[in-house]
């Protein structure tokens, strides 16, 4: 049997719901997958809300799905291989919104860290998301996928650049978490890159 035939990923990402949505979703989904005994793995980002299972019975995906209410009829379900593709197509930035951006791979490690130290990402599982991750790294060394703007931050500035002089202007930033403390505490970027912003529930 190969190792990825009892994974099942079900996502909800910016290509069905807007970011308020999978935030509200993302709320009810983290409060009940903390008390199961199934291996999981749940990836929250600024546009995706994904779950994924290791060897769960029928009822427990029917479960997890219905968890992501009032949108689990716009669930997408993926299984064995296309489980495993999907996760390795996330981590290599692949799935965002904008290809190719970086901040998602660090946001599945940091997932990742904090739910094997919970005991929730274990056993083989664990080996799949691992190994998802350290592809996600050898897209971005061996190829130009990440060249250019790196998230969604430095996309936008580049669209307001193009309509305003921001050497001349004050601008605020609101609501955008590291975007704004990256900005007030110089963060070492280069000028005009920003990172998502996103914060995963904790």
């Amino acid at each position: 049997m190969n190792l990825v035939d009892k994974l099942t990923a079900l996502s909800l990402t910016h290509k069905q719901l807007t970011v308020d949505e999978l935030s509200e979703v993302a709320k009810t989904i983290h409060k009940i997958y903390m008390g199961t005994r199934h291996p999981l793995f749940v990836l929250h980002t600024c546009n995706r809300v994904e779950v994924y299972l290791y060897d769960a019975p029928a009822d427990f995906v029917e479960f997890a799905k219905s968890s992501y209410a009032p949108y689990a009829n716009r669930v997408v379900e993926y299984r064995g291989l296309d489980a495993a593709r999907h996760l390795f197509r996330v981590a290599a930035g692949l799935e965002s919104m904008l290809v190719g951006e970086t901040d998602v791979l660090g946001q599945v490690e940091e997932a990742f860290d904090r739910q094997v130290k919970a005991g929730y990402t274990r056993g083989l599982l664990k080996t799949i998301v691992e190994r998802a991750i350290r592809v996600g790294k050898r897209v971005r060394t061996e190829t130009a996928i990440s060249r250019g703007p790196r998230g969604l931050g430095s996309v936008a500035i580049i669209y307001v650049k193009r309509r305003l002089p921001l050497e001349e202007s004050d601008v605020c930033v609101i609501g955008a978490g590291s975007v704004g403390r990256g900005y007030r505490e110089g963060a070492g970027r280069r000028r005009g890159e920003a990172r998502c912003g996103c914060q995963q529930e904790r």
